[in-house]
């Protein structure tokens, strides 16, 4: 990632991310936040070796990582990741599919990643059947690397199935087939 890019993501999401400084202690600064989730994102290590690299608390690098993330969804995904809202939209998205990689009737690469820790005070809302907290992000991703679609889930809506939204959106797209 360039300086300019993430200069761009900062302007972007600093309001959401900035924190007040108290009487004890000075607040992390918006630069850092984006810093730690960011790495985090692209490396995938454990929260423990981003406590020792930032010198944070372990429980501070997951609410770091946590409300960046939302940040950076609620105000880059209108902007960088539309979902196709049309027939013809998803067809332009099986077709570039098509021509670049050679799979027909594909919209994409899926891939996911499975989050076992759970949020603080969360309850029993991210708590599986399998007995342990699960949090599952897909993405899909177009010909050329882009997102598409991401999407969090946890393993109580995974094992009661798609909302009424997802299910119209599938109706739509074999309808245009």
């Amino acid at each position: 990632m360039t300086e300019e890019q993430f200069e761009t993501i900062l302007n972007l999401i600093h309001d959401d991310i900035v924190k007040q400084d108290t009487r004890f202690r000075k607040a992390i600064s918006p630069r850092e936040r984006l810093s730690v989730c960011l790495r985090f994102l692209a490396t995938g290590d454990s929260y423990g070796s981003f406590h020792y690299s930032y010198r944070m608390g372990i429980l501070t690098v997951s609410m770091i990582i946590v409300e960046v993330r939302v940040a950076i969804l609620e105000r880059l995904s209108g902007i960088y990741m539309v979902m196709p809202s049309s027939p013809d939209e998803w067809e332009k998205l099986a077709n570039d599919f098509y021509l670049r990689w050679n799979y027909p009737k594909s919209l994409g690469a899926i891939d996911g990643k499975r989050h076992i820790q759970a949020p603080n005070n969360s309850g029993s809302k991210y708590f599986c059947y399998k007995g342990h907290f699960s949090i599952v992000l897909l993405a899909l991703d177009d010909a050329n690397y882009c997102f598409t679609i991401l999407m969090l889930a946890t393993m109580v809506q995974q094992v009661t199935g798609v909302s009424s939204q997802e299910a119209h959106s599938r109706r739509q797209l074999i309808r245009a087939q």
